[in-house]
């Protein structure tokens, strides 16, 4: 299964600027989810993403673990039970913040159950790709 989040539009005013984006919490809701309804690995652009992963991040960009800061669009992978992820998806009941923020700002989410999905390998290493001693 595939499933992309894209920012939606800014809305008017100062207290909508930040709505538009996607957000550490959106990617962290849909790994949770997707996991909750049988996905047995993730990856997020290309990353793993593991049910301990850490999110964080701000003003639209997202850093899952240690790795390097995401933008829109979010791609996310998942493998596992097919049926349950895309019910789950689908449900109008999950993913609240999300499905709120579609309305209001056009934040787009979409998926497809593709058969071929594949992951990259988990290398639980600690080492930080991204960063360079000064």
């Amino acid at each position: 299964m595939e499933l992309v989040l894209r920012n939606g539009v800014a809305g008017p005013g100062p207290g909508g600027q930040a709505g538009h984006l996607v957000n550490f919490e959106d990617v962290q809701d849909v790994v949770n989810l997707l996991y909750g309804k049988g996905a047995e690995g993730i990856a997020v652009k290309r990353a793993p993403a593991v049910p301990l992963s850490a999110f964080r991040g701000s003003e639209g960009q997202i850093v899952i673990d240690q790795g390097p800061p995401l933008s829109s669009p979010i791609t996310v992978a998942a493998v596992g039970d097919r049926n349950r992820m895309s019910d789950a998806l689908a449900d109008p009941t999950e993913l609240l913040d999300i499905r709120a923020r579609e309305v209001q700002f056009q934040l787009q989410l979409t998926f497809t159950g593709r058969p071929d999905v594949q992951l990259p390998a988990y290398d639980s290493s600690l080492q930080v790709p991204h960063v360079s001693p000064a």
